[in-house]
């Protein structure tokens, strides 16, 4: 895996939930605290695995794929992830391509909306 930590280190602060996976195989090389807190997990557990493993909706996930394939970039879209102990959570996702040690790669950010999913359903 890319030695990602010191670089990024920067983006541990962040509210926002940050990863970078590797776009050759999807593997995450690196997230923020406030990434994997959402999942249930600690960074250490969560680099290394599939970013497409997280999602709930694998149509949805396609779809998001196939934007950033298309523009280079994923803006404020809605999807359902999974946490580590299966419950699922929305949030919104911004992708952007990027190059990080040589290799292309996809930075992400993640803020969970699932309270407002939940605030919208009640609406409705």
């Amino acid at each position: 895996l890319v030695p990602a930590r010191r670089p990024l280190t920067g983006l541990e602060g962040s509210p926002f939930g940050v990863s970078v996976s590797r776009r050759a195989d999807g593997r995450v090389v690196f997230a923020n605290h406030a990434f994997t807190r959402m999942l249930g997990l600690t960074p250490e557990t969560f680099v290394g695995t599939q970013a497409r493993d997280w999602f709930v909706d694998d149509a949805q996930r396609a779809a998001i794929v196939r934007e950033l394939k298309a523009h280079g970039s994923v803006e404020n879209v809605e999807a359902e992830f999974r946490r580590l102990d299966g419950s699922s959570f929305w949030v919104l996702i911004t992708i952007r391509e990027d190059m990080f040690g040589g290799e292309p790669v996809n930075l992400a950010w993640i803020a969970d909306i699932t309270e407002r999913k939940l605030m919208e359903g009640r609406l409705e």
